[in-house]
C-alpha cells in the first residue's frame, strides 16, 4: 500500500481530534481575506473541506466575524465557535485562540478531545497527506500528548513577529522577539 492509498485507519494515530480553523475577520494587509473568492470559492472553504476529509472528531471554525461564521453552516461537520474580541486583535498569538476553540468545542460537544490540529485558513495548498504525515509523525514521539508538530518556512521579518519562531541550540522553537 502506498502511502497515499492509506486512511487514517490504517495509522495508529487516534487520538480524539478537534481541527480548529482559526479565521478572524480583521487584516490589516488584506480585509476580509479568509472570505475572498480563490477559484470561486471562498477561501476558508478550502480548508474546512480539507479538515472534513480527514475524518478526525470536530471540526470548529473559530471567528469573531459574523459572515465567517456563518459558512461554518454551509458544511456538514463544521461548528461555529464564536471568538470574544479581546482574542481577534493583531497581537494575539496562535495558544489562547485555540485553548479558546478547544474549551467551547468541548462544551458544545461534550467531549474530551486529546490532541488539536490547526490549519491556517492562509494556506489552502495543503495537502491531505502533509496533513496525515504530521499526524503520524505526531503520533510517533515519545510523549504525544506533550508534544506538538508544525510546518514551518523562513519569512521576512517585516511579518508578524509574534507568530513567527526560531530554532534554539537545543531544538526547541520560541517566539521571535519583536524588534
Amino acid at each position: 500500500m502506498t502511502f497515499s492509498e492509506k486512511t487514517l485507519d490504517d495509522l495508529d494515530i487516534h487520538l480524539a481530534t478537534l481541527v480548529v480553523i482559526p479565521a478572524r475577520g480583521g487584516s490589516k494587509g488584506l480585509p476580509k481575506k479568509n472570505i475572498r473568492l480563490l477559484h470561486n470559492r471562498p477561501l476558508i472553504n478550502w480548508t474546512i473541506s480539507m479538515a472534513e476529509a480527514l475524518n478526525l472528531d470536530c471540526v470548529a471554525l473559530s471567528s469573531d466575524d459574523d459572515q465567517i461564521l456563518g459558512i461554518a453552516g454551509q458544511f456538514r461537520s463544521c461548528m461555529s465557535v464564536r471568538r470574544p474580541a479581546e482574542l481577534a486583535k493583531d497581537d494575539v498569538v496562535d495558544q489562547p485562540v485555540l485553548i479558546h476553540a478547544l474549551c467551547e468545542a468541548e462544551k458544545q460537544t461534550q467531549k474530551r478531545f486529546e490532541r488539536v490540529v490547526m490549519l491556517q485558513p492562509t494556506a489552502p495548498g495543503r495537502s491531505r497527506e502533509q496533513v496525515v504525515r504530521a499526524l503520524e509523525l505526531h503520533a510517533s514521539l515519545p510523549h504525544p500528548e506533550q508534544s506538538s508538530v508544525w510546518s514551518v518556512m523562513q519569512v521576512p521579518l517585516q511579518f508578524n513577529a509574534l507568530k513567527q519562531i526560531s530554532a534554539t541550540a537545543k531544538g526547541y522553537s520560541v517566539p521571535r522577539p519583536s524588534h
